[in-house]
């Protein structure tokens, strides 16, 4: 079954001469369990914490010298593993090995390989402290070699948010989430925000996708797709353009979705207020909604509308609003507000762009643009079929009456 994201009922209220168009939101999903995050970072005052070789990184770990030991510390360890499948372990000394085969001894479970070693030295995650020199802390390198009397440090960058690794402060809007699970998540966009931050820069952490890790939580332990380092949005909103946005929080749910959209079978619905009165041409389809069919930017477009409810305005073009319902079937660049002033010839209350910046256009463009995304309709990226039922045991098998 598709997941569906279904729109508050009452969410537009129309004055005479003024308007206000609330936020669209809401939805009748039962809100999920909070996740647990795999590492509660969260948890974990910062300040209790030793510091790491770079601002923002933090020692989550450490392995202290221990020189009667070695490095050979048992088949409890991991190490007859680490040693002796070497292809020539007998040339694998105990005291003096490289940095990613001490990771491996000291720490099987976080390094189970030699690949994985040497990618957290990659990385700068390992700070080493030699015993000839206490007072110095370097980054460890993969080539390296380490003695039992050396100390290691496992390093971090960490923040107070949901996901580690981050080193800016939580963004100052508020982004509501309306469905979470260890997949997607689905968020309440407030206008006058942009999803993504431009290629130049210029919107810092002002954006959608910056907001995300303070607000949605990591995929708990029991997900088998690979998680995103971070959720990101799967489809883009006009920073004009309030409501609903998909997110996905692992690179399964981001292919799936990616190609739902890409083969239409995600279904989008927008409430707008428009500048006047539409004429549908009388031309509709079994639902009462009327086609759109005019490309844009030379590209097919197609869009479904009808309008919902009219109110009279002195300052509107026939001194009529109208509030309509879209569904886009195509997903190109501002299709709603092009199909709205140019095939309608009633733009969309505020928009700046299309609207010709007639007398009746000024008197509107002090509140935003008037366009929303309230409903979105999309399978859910982990929905399968399920197998059918074991067949009954032979009757051989079954206990005598």
């Amino acid at each position: 079954m598709p997941l569906l994201i279904l729109p508050r009922l009452s969410l537009l209220l129309f004055f005479l001469q003024s308007l206000f168009f609330s936020d669209i939101s809401g939805f009748l999903i039962p809100p999920s369990t909070p996740l647990q995050s795999p590492l509660r970072l969260t948890n974990v005052n910062l300040d209790d914490l030793p510091p790491g070789l770079d601002e923002g990184f933090y020692v989550i770990k450490s392995f202290p010298a221990n020189v009667d030991a070695g490095f050979r510390r048992g088949s409890s360890f991991g190490s007859n593993v680490v040693f002796d499948n070497r292809a020539r372990p007998e040339l694998t000394s105990e005291t003096n090995v490289t940095l990613p085969i001490a990771l491996m001894v000291l720490d099987p479970s976080t390094y189970p390989s030699l690949s994985s070693a040497r990618k957290a030295c990659r990385k700068g995650n390992v700070i080493l402290i030699r015993a000839t020199n206490t007072s110095q802390q370097i980054r460890g390198r993969a080539g390296d070699r380490v003695t039992p009397d050396d100390t290691i440090h496992i390093q971090t960058r960490l923040s107070n948010s949901f996901y580690p690794g981050l080193t800016y402060a939580k963004p100052s809007f508020a982004l509501p989430v309306l469905y979470e699970d260890d997949e997607i998540a689905v968020v309440d966009k407030p206008a006058g925000i942009v999803t993504y931050s431009h290629r130049k820069g210029g919107h810092g952490s002002l954006t959608v996708r910056a907001a995300l890790p303070y607000v949605l939580r990591p995929p708990s332990n029991s997900t088998l797709r690979q998680v995103l380092r971070r959720p990101s949005p799967v489809h883009r909103l006009d920073k004009a353009t309030s409501g609903l946005m998909v997110i996905a929080k692992t690179k399964g749910a981001m292919v799936a979705l990616s190609a739902s959209f890409a083969e239409r079978k995600v279904s989008k619905t927008y409430s707008a207020i428009l500048n006047g009165l539409p004429d549908d041409n009388g031309i509709t389809d079994d639902d009462g909604y009327a086609i759109i069919n005019s490309p844009v930017v030379g590209k097919e477009a197609i869009t479904r509308w009808k309008p919902l409810r009219y109110a009279r305005s002195l300052k509107a073009n026939d001194n009529i609003l109208t509030l309509v319902e879209f569904q886009p079937k195509t997903g190109r660049f501002h299709q709603l507000r092009d199909h709205s002033a140019n095939v309608l010839s009633c733009p969309i209350i505020g928009d700046t762009d299309h609207d010709g910046g007639t007398e009746s256009s000024l008197n509107f463009r002090d509140n935003g643009m008037f366009l929303c995304s309230n409903k979105v309709t999309l399978p859910h990226p982990t929905l399968l079929e399920l197998p059918p039922p074991p067949p009954p045991p032979p009757p051989s098998l079954y206990p005598p009456n």
